[in-house]
């Protein structure tokens, strides 16, 4: 079930230099991070914010050939180790600014029924990205669609 990419939410760009990325953020969302990472946060509803999470890291190991062997394990262990696992997509496309991206759309039941986007970006053999985007179940209609655009929009710039 591929998620859509057009939403009707004001969106806008935002940069942050020191991790070399420009993204697209919904109007009214809440930022912070730190040194490796950026997290979004969208307004509470029904005692739970959706959020956004783009972490910065450094592959193991040199080469294209890794990080497909990586991103493949990584959606084969979520479906292991993720309870009440459903998946919902999972897709692989190139942004713009021409980075492999794999993007997987699950649910899983921990605690609380919960709707999430994990993706894995090949930037080159010394950056990778991860992001992690979560919402509950009821509102997975809303947010995955704004979590699969905010990916979408992501450029990443030198660094």
């Amino acid at each position: 079930m591929p998620v859509p990419v057009s939403i009707d939410v004001p969106m806008g760009s935002m940069a942050r230099l020191d991790l070399g990325i420009s993204l697209l953020v919904p109007l009214g969302w809440n930022i912070d991070g730190d040194e490796n990472r950026i997290r979004l946060y969208g307004p509470e509803a029904n005692g739970r914010r959706p959020s956004f999470t783009l972490l910065q890291g450094e592959p193991e190991s040199d080469g294209e050939e890794w990080f497909t062997v990586f991103r493949e394990q990584a959606v084969h262990r979520i479906a292991l180790t993720a309870p009440g696992y459903e998946q919902l997509s999972v897709d692989r496309f190139v942004l713009s600014s021409f980075v492999d991206v794999t993007v997987l759309h699950y649910r899983r039941d921990e605690g609380e029924p919960v709707s999430q986007l994990q993706a894995y970006l090949w930037a080159s053999s010394t950056r990778m990205l991860v992001a992690d985007a979560a919402t509950a179940r009821a509102l997975e209609n809303r947010d995955l669609p704004v979590f699969d655009a905010i990916l979408r929009s992501l450029r990443l710039l030198p660094v």
